[in-house]
């Protein structure tokens, strides 16, 4: 799933909250909690590739909106 630059989506990230996912980055979505939130991971996003990659965790997305969530709805992995 990608975003567009400009985006207002709220997210947490190790330990801190931002608004605005980095665009043009592919990511997986996966559910998280069992409710309407989901974890995004791509490379250095929570998605390690390579033994001694690093890179910051993955995003935690929350406070979407009805049609927010029927898009990530779309995208979920597994």
């Amino acid at each position: 799933m990608k975003f567009k630059a400009g985006n207002i989506i709220r997210f947490g990230q190790d330990h801190q909250f931002y608004k605005g996912i980095p665009a043009g980055i592919d990511f997986s979505v996966s559910r998280f909690n069992g409710g309407a939130k989901y974890v995004l991971r791509a490379p250095g996003y929570g998605l390690l590739g390579t033994p001694g990659e690093y890179g910051n965790g993955a995003l935690y997305v929350y406070g979407l909106t009805k049609k927010q969530i029927a898009r990530f709805e779309k995208h979920l992995v597994g």
